[in-house]
């Protein structure tokens, strides 16, 4: 799987579309040494050997050329799926490569493929993280408001889980799946015996224009 630069937990994949068509960013095949310097900067504390993987790309930062480089780091403790780190690294010419602060993930199978699910720790965690990801791709069905969630999540290949706060329904917590070009609100409303979950709306991160609710 190829993951297109790293510019952000939520404006990486809200701008697939127009890196992705970008003729200015290139990819590359870092060198040995580089790796090892992204492999000591961006993987410290996991275990960095079986499952890594990275990126790079060349890219333009301000009229001057630069590289871009994604890495997948894993972890030494895994929950249901095997754990990640996914970092993002840039390196500007005549200085050291510099990483922002990574961001938890695992790879969550849908039939024979996998989507990768990111999210923050600390913000929320990979069984709500899961819990979200398993009711959108696999528990409520496939489409709503007209799209296709399991499509939406399979043609991305990457969606980043984050909370998004109360829900207008008292108690209830709002999440967002965010995919690439499009995502999906989905409602937690829990009571003293369970807890339902159900999509509140579906957005285009192209136009910028709830699809509806």
């Amino acid at each position: 799987m190829r993951y297109l630069p790293y510019t952000g937990a939520l404006t990486l994949l809200a701008s697939h579309v127009s890196l992705a068509a970008d003729p200015a960013i290139r990819p590359i095949a870092l060198s040995a040494a580089q790796r090892a310097d992204l492999v000591m900067l961006a993987c410290s504390g996991t275990s960095a050997s079986a499952g890594l993987e990275i990126h790079a790309w060349r890219v333009r930062l301000q009229n001057r050329n630069a590289i871009e480089a994604t890495l997948l780091c894993p972890l030494k403790d895994a929950h249901e799926y095997p754990a990640y780190r996914q970092s993002r690294c840039t390196k500007e010419p005549d200085k050291a490569w510099v990483c922002a602060e990574g961001l938890d993930a695992f790879h969550f199978p849908m039939g024979p493929r996998k989507v990768l699910i990111t999210y923050k720790a600390g913000t929320i965690s990979a069984d709500t993280a899961i819990e979200i990801s398993t009711f959108v791709g696999v528990t409520f069905g496939y489409t709503f408001n007209g799209r296709n969630l399991r499509d939406m999540m399979l043609r991305a290949g990457q969606c980043h889980v984050d909370e998004k706060g109360a829900s207008v329904i008292k108690g209830a917590l709002n999440y967002s799946l965010n995919c690439g070009e499009s995502g999906v609100v989905v409602t937690k409303d829990c009571t003293k015996r369970a807890c339902r979950l159900f999509p509140a709306l579906v957005y285009d991160n192209v136009t910028g224009k709830d699809v509806g609710h």
